[in-house]
C-alpha cells in the first residue's frame, strides 16, 4: 500500500487580533480541508520526542517513521544529501546563509544586521559562493550552493537580526582552519577582492547600496 504523507508545517499559526482572536485557518475558505477532516481521522500526535529541539527537521524524521535519537545529526547533512551531495561517514555538513555583518575589524565583535543579505536573489548568491568556493574550497573545504536555500522564505528573522556574528561551531582540529576560511573570504567579500563574477557581483552591490553579503 502506498501513502502520501502532507506536511503543512506551522498553517496551524496563531490568533490574530485583526481577525477577531481567530487563527487565519480558522477564518480561510477551505471546503477540501473541512471535507477531509469530516470524512478522515483528526487528532494530536507528538512528533518531537521530549529533549530534542522542536524543528521541522526532527519532527520529518518521525513523521517518515526515523528515530531522532538515533539518527538525527543536524539538519546540514540532511539538506546535503537532498541536493546530490555525496557524503562520506566522516564528513560534515555546515549549513551557512549569506548574512551582512557589521563593520568592526575583529569578527567575533560584529553583529548580524541582515540575515538574507538584504533579501539577495538566488543568481547573485550562485556566483559569490562559486567565488568563495574558488578562492578558499578545495582540500577539507567545499563551498556548495543550495537553490532550496533562497526562496524568499526565512522564519525565525527576528531571532537572526542584531545577535553577535556566531562564533565557530566547529570542535577540534578543524577549528582553526574553519575561522581562518571565514575570517578570509568574509574580509575578501567585504574587499570586493575576491575576484571572479562574486566579486564583482559583490562589488556591484555594494556600489548601488544593497547590503554586504558575507
Amino acid at each position: 500500500m502506498k501513502y502520501v504523507v502532507v506536511l503543512y508545517d506551522g498553517m496551524a499559526d496563531y490568533p490574530v487580533p485583526a481577525l477577531g482572536g481567530k487563527t487565519p485557518m480558522m477564518v480561510a475558505n477551505k471546503p477540501n480541508f473541512d471535507r477531509l477532516a469530516q470524512r478522515g481521522e483528526v487528532g494530536l500526535v507528538r512528533t518531537v520526542a521530549e529533549g530534542l529541539k522542536p524543528g521541522s527537521d526532527v519532527a520529518n524524521l518521525s513523521v517518515m517513521g526515523y528515530d531522532p535519537k538515533k539518527y538525527y545529526t543536524g539538519r546540514s547533512p540532511l539538506e546535503a544529501v537532498s541536493i546530490g551531495v555525496k557524503m562520506a561517514d566522516d564528513d560534515i555538513a555546515l549549513r551557512c546563509n549569506v548574512v551582512t555583518l557589521s563593520d568592526e575589524p575583529n569578527y567575533e565583535d560584529k553583529t548580524m544586521i541582515d540575515y538574507s543579505a538584504g533579501d539577495i536573489s538566488s543568481a547573485e548568491a550562485a556566483e559569490i559562493i562559486k567565488t568563495v568556493q574558488e578562492h578558499f574550497g578545495g582540500g577539507e573545504f567545499d563551498f556548495i550552493f543550495n537553490p532550496k536555500l533562497f526562496d524568499g522564505v526565512n522564519d525565525h528573522e527576528d531571532n537572526r537580526k542584531n545577535k553577535k556574528a556566531p562564533a565557530s561551531a566547529e570542535a577540534g582540529k578543524h577549528r582553526a582552519l574553519c575561522k581562518r576560511t571565514r575570517n578570509a573570504s568574509a574580509a575578501a567579500l567585504k574587499a570586493g577582492g575576491a575576484g571572479g563574477n562574486g566579486g564583482n557581483i559583490e562589488g556591484e552591490r555594494q556600489r548601488s547600496g544593497k547590503a554586504d553579503s558575507t
